[in-house]
């Protein structure tokens, strides 16, 4: 059991490893104690390939979305009657079920529907910009495209999407 029986060198180092760690910015995400960040400029590459491509990102989000409210019956409709029916049915267990007050004179249906639309569009956004390069892979083994393009177009697809429930 290796776990059971940690040698006096072994903390000495991991002690060391912390307070390096706590008196160095640079060194809190790298891997090893002493290297430094050098995504940096990774990063700087990857934002600058969204910012060329938002155009086109933009684009296909548009599309993407045009396309699948066509196989919809009502379209469009849904975008909005999908959070409504949503927020009903939770002001009906809240308010109606559990009895809420009101809260500075504002009844509880205006609290939830300030908090529940931002996080659907988050919630909406960050799950399938997780998923996107997964479900986009034969796009991007046949088509010559960045990947970042995936992700920013599932986020911008969903906020487009939950932007017409901020009018509820």
């Amino acid at each position: 059991m290796k776990d059971d029986i940690v040698s006096g060198d072994y903390l000495t180092g991991a002690m060391q490893a912390l307070q390096t760690v706590c008196r160095d910015p640079y060194v809190v995400g790298s891997d090893f104690v002493g290297e430094e960040i050098s995504d940096i400029g990774e990063l700087k590459a990857v934002i600058r390939e969204i910012v060329i491509h938002l155009p086109r990102t933009i684009r296909l989000a548009l599309y993407e979305n045009r396309s699948r409210r066509s196989q919809l019956l009502l379209g469009r409709i849904w975008d909005f009657l999908n959070p409504l029916f949503q927020i009903l049915i939770y002001w009906f267990v809240f308010s109606v079920g559990l009895k809420t007050e009101t809260r500075n004179g504002f009844p509880y249906a205006i609290w939830l529907m300030c908090g529940m639309m931002p996080w659907l569009a988050m919630n909406s956004s960050a799950v399938n910009a997780a998923n996107a390069i997964q479900y986009n892979a034969s796009v991007l083994k046949n088509v010559s495209i960045p990947v970042t393009i995936m992700p920013m177009k599932a986020i911008v697809k969903a906020y487009y999407e939950h932007l017409w429930t901020m009018g509820i």
